[in-house]
């Protein structure tokens, strides 16, 4: 899983804490969270692998955008690199590469708008454009953040991280 796609996921979780842990099934099955996240002991990490990554987050958490990115995916030399470890590792050990780019497929493909089936019923032979599947994304929300996390608008950083988990999985496709 890309870097881009990690950091995606991390600020979607860090901009809807406030909400969508209300459904931690979801979130639990995939990430192995609670609404703490990092901050009670999770299988896969130790203690000073979530010291390093709550630092990191906590860090990124009171940022925005680019800024926030930046800190995610290591793109300036900081001290956050035992963070970006142990975020790495997490990702790996919690093995959600697969249960999550599972989840997005079988969303798309209920909302009948993967990128094959567009192309299909279209009689297309040029890739479809990512905006070609927006009536599916409130259905790869569900199914990668859980129920609550379409109890408020799509807004702002949240609505943002969701739109690169989208594009990021619609690329995946070409």
């Amino acid at each position: 899983m890309s870097k881009k796609m990690q950091s995606a996921i991390i600020s979607a979780l860090l901009a809807g804490k406030a909400w969508i842990f209300d459904d931690d099934e979801t979130l639990k099955e995939i990430y192995g969270l609670g609404p703490d996240m990092f901050k009670e002991p999770h299988q896969h990490l130790s203690d000073k692998q979530r010291a390093s990554l709550n630092n990191m987050l906590d860090v990124a958490e009171a940022l925005a955008g680019k800024d926030r990115y930046e800190i995610l995916e290591g793109k300036e030399q900081s001290g956050w690199g035992a963070g970006r470890d142990a975020l790495n590792h997490w990702f790996k050990e919690q093995k959600i590469s697969a249960a999550f780019i599972a989840r997005i497929d079988e969303a798309l493909e209920a909302s009948e708008v993967l990128p094959i089936q567009l192309i299909q019923r279209e009689k297309s032979e040029e890739f479809p454009e990512v905006k070609d599947a927006e009536s599916g994304k409130e259905d790869v929300v569900l199914a990668i953040l859980g129920t609550e996390a379409l109890s408020r608008p799509l807004t702002g950083e949240f609505r943002d991280a969701c739109n690169t988990i989208l594009h990021h999985a619609w690329e995946r496709h070409r």
